[in-house]
């Protein structure tokens, strides 16, 4: 595994990913961050030429 950190301190980079792990809204607890839950299918999207756009997705309710 490769951590970049460019210009902050590893222990704060692991926290902020643990942290980000807290934010999986899922039906079912998939036991990885939220950063990397379904990195697998975005990147077979984004492969395939999929795009975003500024009005495209669903935004939670708090953001």
């Amino acid at each position: 595994m490769y951590v970049l950190t460019d210009g902050i301190p590893l222990r704060q980079a692991v926290e902020s990913v643990i942290r980000w792990s807290l934010l999986d809204y899922s039906a079912r607890p998939t036991g990885v961050p939220a950063t990397v839950a379904n990195t697998d299918t975005l990147a077979y999207w984004l492969e395939k030429g999929g795009t975003f756009t500024q009005d495209s997705g669903d935004v939670p309710f708090w953001l």
